[in-house]
């Protein structure tokens, strides 16, 4: 799968919401969080259809496809009977899902951890999530046994909350204004190192 989390195949059940309304877009949504190539669910929130579910019957759907944006496994766990059962596609995806937003908020994540946020006891399990999530392409890492960690080296990243992109930018324009007052630092040390060889070029003629 490609590193964009399935946005591209994410396009065709965007399209399909344009039409899709009440129980026919509750369908969709069900099968977008069964389908094994996409992660990513941003696009299809936005979907007016989509967002028409709030305040209906259907409500909890919208609720859940949120959960798989932006949430995690323990998420549905704490939500008890106030959202839709998990199939085993979904259980599974949403478990990747939990993996991936551990390994965005650090690099070593402990079994442990990882253990607990999947709701399972067997380091096994965890192991075949991971590897999972990895052949789906989510994930870039190396399992260290004896450690009993996860050392990420590369991964996806989640779905953005709309709350959350004026921070994103914001913190985006402060690392641009660092890395920009940073450059103009090393230009002037560059410039100021090849003054220094000139003047002493000039005084050993």
């Amino acid at each position: 799968m490609a590193e964009d989390g399935g946005a591209a195949g994410l396009e065709q059940y965007c399209l399909l919401a344009k039409t899709a309304k009440g129980r026919a877009c509750v369908a969709l949504i069900q099968k977008v969080m069964a389908d094994k190539k996409i992660f990513v669910f941003g696009e299809l929130l936005a979907m007016p259809n989509v967002q028409g579910l709030r305040g209906t019957e259907h409500e909890p759907y919208l609720r859940l496809l949120e959960l798989f944006a932006y949430g995690v496994y323990g998420d549905h766990k704490a939500a008890g009977g106030a959202l839709p059962q998990l199939s085993d596609a979904m259980t599974e995806k949403l478990r990747m899902l939990t993996v991936v937003a551990l390994a965005n908020t650090s690099r070593v994540v402990p079994y442990g951890k990882l253990q607990e946020a999947l709701g399972v006891s067997s380091v096994r399990v965890v192991e075949d999530v991971v590897l999972d999530a990895m052949y789906a392409g989510l994930l870039q890492c190396r399992l260290d046994q004896r450690a009993g960690t996860l050392r990420v080296q590369h991964v996806t990243p989640r779905d953005v909350r709309p709350e959350e992109i004026d921070s994103m930018i914001a913190t985006l324009d402060m690392w641009a204004g660092a890395t920009d007052r940073a450059l103009r630092g090393l230009r002037k040390g560059v410039n100021s190192a090849k003054a220094a060889w000139k003047a002493e070029e000039v005084q050993q003629r």
